[in-house]
């Protein structure tokens, strides 16, 4: 059973809802990505670090976490990393220094209280509430964690970043002060288009479909002879399932009963249904 966890009042984020089952402070499967905006003004950067593959050192799992962009802040902060990092029973975070062929601690979760990592002397300040820690370096720079999510803000003082989407274990977590909440709900694998409901219909109809990213959807509705008689949807969205309803009393083209056809067309994709008017 999944479990909804709320998260109020961080950051500028109103609320991060999402349904999880993954407890750590650093969810590492291979999809798995956050997407930060800057909590300062005069910068367009708005880093993405996504979990792009995994591989196996000395028997142990590794993944790999790359950035999108090129990087700006000229910081070094305790995220990301440019290591592969893998994760302990105790739920600590090591990563592999490859071009020194070593392994060192990253990320102390289980326990409060300074260490030494791979930055040199660091400071866990332990957990709020059970369920988010900071990791500091130099009581200035540092990166906050939320169980579950992975990181929700880093920076310093001066430049901080906050977390404004995610996608832990095809789970979506957002954090938009503008919309306040979205449901944590699950990413569909595809974009699909599907058959319509009730088929034949008289005189409404429901088309579902589904989304894997954003993108502009258009859905028309056409008659044998390619006639463009109606547009259902015609707008940005984001990932998720979706309904548009389709009713032939509403179009200012007179439909007379037989085959129609609906077509699906987001990004480079498109797809084509039949469907029955039956008057």
């Amino acid at each position: 059973m999944k479990k909804i966890i709320y998260l109020f009042a961080l950051f500028g984020c109103m609320q991060i809802v999402m349904a999880q089952q993954d407890s750590s402070y650093l969810p590492l499967a291979v999809g798995n990505y956050w997407q930060f905006e800057p909590n300062y003004p005069h910068t367009v950067h708005a880093p993405k670090y996504t979990v792009t593959r995994d591989t196996m050192i000395l028997g142990k799992q590794y993944f790999f976490i790359e950035e999108d962009s090129v990087r700006n802040y000229g910081q070094s902060y305790p995220w990301p990393t440019i290591a592969p990092l893998r994760q302990d029973e105790k739920g600590d975070i090591f990563a592999y220094i490859i071009s020194e062929n070593r392994e060192c601690l990253q990320y102390r979760f289980s326990e409060w209280g300074r260490y030494s990592s791979c930055w040199g002397e660091v400071q866990n300040r332990g957990d709020v509430d059970g369920m988010r820690t900071s990791i500091i370096i130099g009581g200035e720079v540092g990166t906050d964690f939320y169980r579950g999510v992975g990181p929700i803000s880093f920076g310093s003082h001066e430049y901080w970043y906050k977390l404004s989407r995610a996608i832990i274990n095809n789970i979506c977590v957002t954090c938009n002060p503008q919309v306040g909440v979205e449901q944590g709900k699950s990413v569909p694998e595809t974009i699909k288009l599907y058959q319509n409901y009730p088929n034949p219909f008289n005189p409404s109809t429901k088309i579902k479909y589904s989304l894997d990213k954003s993108g502009f959807v258009k859905i028309k509705i056409y008659d044998l002879l390619g006639r463009e008689m109606a547009t259902l949807v015609s707008e940005n969205k984001k990932p998720g399932s979706y309904e548009a309803t389709f009713n032939a009393n509403s179009t200012d083209k007179t439909l007379t009963s037989g085959v129609y056809f609906y077509k699906l067309h987001v990004n480079n994709f498109t797809e084509c249904k039949k469907m029955v008017f039956a008057k």
